[in-house]
Parts: structure tokens; C-alpha cells; sequence
């Protein structure tokens, strides 16, 4: 039977899938993983995690399926930036998509670039601090020496592809959510320059669903050879999956953050920069986004701090016996920021309501 294997980057998980010839879903694996929180407003996490969380995967897909899948396909988080030296080690722990730290970059670059209407004409998007150019100017201006050893930069996913086949590359989903790649699927080397960026240092565009490469990597000689597939961000990639092809297609994503997706043929910005825009993993399509970035991530956060002993099964009982609206308790999920409706990296997380009624 052919077989296809999936890996998906996520925050708090790697997940794998494998797939016959149809696309019906023959197996699954998943690996939790954390994300390290050192100070307010950040948010970031060792790509080396990534990486031994997938090796995991494969290794348990491919043992419980006797079969080597004629390929693997990766996807992953937006944003991230994972910054390499020249020996393709990694310099600094990946900067995260829900990450602040960045809101003094994000204003720089603007301003230098002349304002947030042509950085929005330009790119689509303002520069907002979970994207992944301003974490590179954060580096420049706070770990300069780090900053300096910088050779390569790339997105989750491809680090995942890059440790697998040694290729350095990215597709254009990815690429168009770092506020570098144009609206015409190009990168900019103004704005990189703003940044201070070398042109050189940017990973090859390869379309979402061409092959990158072949597995060479020794821990997993029993993959050896198969083809690996660049993927796409996992909005995109997730949105496709779930059949958002044509105009008036859309999808609701509830994962660590959460998301409405749209697609469009028009690769035409939100001039107020509220809503994104971001190309789609199929051609020249592009797609519409509004995010909240703390959604499940707001469980996760709760059930760490104060539910640690208990399972989400636990959990989900508690909430079953609580009314609807909690007797009036209302929680504001803005743990890292808030991107959608409310463009705001200093937004903080709120519970209000209690009196002394509640238990």
C-alpha cells in the first residue's frame, strides 16, 4: 500500500499523520512539546525540540506501519524565526509567532521604510511583532554579537526540512507572513536592509507541494532517500486541507492560537491593516486572516498554574457542571498581546467578574 507521512511543527505539539493513496488517515503519532516563557511578553522555544519531537514521530509512524512512505510533507508555525550560523547551528532559541518583545522594531522599521500605508501597499500587512523581520532587528539591537554570526534565517517547518535533507528553503506561504516577501512574491531588499540584513541570507522560494529534498540524515536511516515535500504555514496548510479553495471558502481554527481564514484571488490588503493577507498554499491565491493568539494556549495556561494535577478530561467535567457565562465571569485570553481585533503587544490577560457568590 502507498503511504504518505504529514509532520506538523506546532507550539505545544508535534503531530504526524500517515495517509494511503486516497488521503484517509491510517495512523497518527504526536509528541507534546513546551513553550518557554523567560519574560514577560516573550515567547520562544529551542528548535532542537522540534526536531527530536519529529524524530519521534517519524520513527513511530514508519515501525508501526513496516512501510517507507513514498514522502513525507511538513508544515509548521508561522512567524518563528529560527536564525543559523555558518555551520547551520542554531544561534539563539526560535522567536515565536505569539512573542512581543518586538513593538520598538516593528515602529523603526515603519518609519524608515516611510509609514504603515506603504509597508501595507508593499507587503500587505503592517509590521506587526509576531512576524519575523523584527526579531531580527531585536537580535541586532540587543545581542549584537549573536546577530553577527547570523548566515540564515528560515521558518519552523523548514528548519524540520533542512535537518532532513539539508536543503535550505521556504515556500511562499511562510514567506509572506515575514514581512519580507511582497505582495508579488518577492523578497524586499529595502526593508531587509532596514533590519540589517543580507539579501544572501534568505532561504530559496520553493512552491508549496515541490519536493526539497531527499532524507539523508543518519538517525533515521530507515527513511533514507524518501522525498520530502516543502509544506506550507499551517493555517494555509490546514485551510487546504479542509477544503478553503475558491472565493467564499473559510475556515475556523481553534488551536494554541485561533484563527478565520478566507480565501481571495485578489491579492488586495486590508488598508487599515487589521485583517491580514498572506498568500495561500495553492498558486497565486491568497488568503485573509484574523487571529487571536491566545486560544487553546489560554487552557494550557490555566491548567499549568492551577489545574496541574488534573486531566483535561478532569477539566471538562468541571466545566460541564458551570453554567453558561459562569455566572458572569468573564476572562479577556490576551496572555501574549493581541493581534485581531485589537493590534495591541501590550494587551494582558484579564479575569473580572467575581463576587462573592462564585466558587
Amino acid at each position: 500500500m502507498t503511504t504518505y507521512f504529514g509532520i506538523d511543527v506546532g507550539t505545544n505539539s508535534v503531530k504526524g499523520i500517515a495517509v494511503d493513496e486516497k488521503g484517509h488517515v491510517i495512523d497518527s503519532s504526536i509528541r507534546q512539546i513546551t513553550m518557554e516563557t523567560p519574560r514577560p511578553g516573550w515567547a520562544q522555544q529551542n528548535p532542537e525540540v522540534w526536531w527530536n519531537a519529529v524524530s519521534v514521530v517519524l520513527k513511530a509512524l514508519a515501525s508501526r506501519n513496516g512501510t517507507c512512505p513514498s514522502a513525507i510533507s511538513v508544515s509548521g508555525q508561522m512567524h518563528s524565526l529560527v536564525a543559523l550560523d555558518e555551520k547551520g547551528d542554531v544561534v539563539y532559541p526560535a522567536i515565536l509567532w505569539c512573542d512581543q518583545r518586538t513593538e520598538r522594531q516593528c515602529l523603526r522599521i515603519t518609519e524608515q521604510f516611510g509609514g504603515e500605508k506603504r509597508i501595507i501597499e508593499k507587503f500587505g500587512n503592517p509590521v506587526l511583532t509576531g512576524f519575523t523581520l523584527p526579531k531580527m532587528l531585536w537580535l541586532a539591537d540587543n545581542e549584537p554579537s549573536i546577530f553577527r554570526r547570523i548566515r540564515t534565517w528560515m521558518l519552523p517547518k523548514d528548519y524540520i526540512v533542512m535537518k532532513l535533507t539539508g536543503v535550505i528553503a521556504t515556500d511562499f506561504s511562510d514567506a509572506s507572513g515575514t514581512s519580507m516577501l511582497d505582495v508579488n512574491g518577492k523578497f524586499d531588499r529595502r526593508i531587509e536592509e532596514i533590519a540589517g540584513i543580507s539579501f544572501s541570507a534568505n532561504p530559496a522560494l520553493i512552491a508549496s507541494g515541490e519536493i526539497a529534498g531527499r532524507i539523508t540524515h543518519p538517525s533515521l536511516s530507515e527513511l533514507r532517500d524518501v522525498p520530502v515535500v516543502i509544506g506550507g504555514a499551517d493555517n494555509a496548510a490546514s485551510a487546504y486541507g479542509c477544503g478553503v479553495e475558491q472565493p467564499g471558502d473559510a475556515m475556523v481554527s481553534i488551536g494554541t492560537s485561533g484563527t478565520v481564514v478566507a480565501l481571495t484571488k485578489q491579492g488586495v490588503p486590508d488598508a487599515q491593516g487589521g485583517v491580514h493577507l498572506f498568500r495561500h498554499v495553492t498558486g497565486n491565491d491568497f488568503y485573509h486572516m484574523a487571529v487571536i493568539l491566545s486560544a487553546t494556549n489560554s487552557l494550557n495556561w490555566f491548567k499549568e498554574r492551577f489545574g496541574e494535577s488534573l486531566s483535561f478530561e478532569a477539566l471538562e467535567n468541571l466545566v460541564e457542571k458551570t453554567p453558561a457565562g459562569s455566572n458572569g465571569v468573564v476572562f479577556l485570553p490576551y496572555l501574549n498581546g493581541e493581534r485581531t481585533p485589537h493590534r495591541d503587544p501590550n494587551a494582558r490577560g484579564t479575569l473580572f467578574g467575581f463576587s462573592t457568590f462564585h466558587s
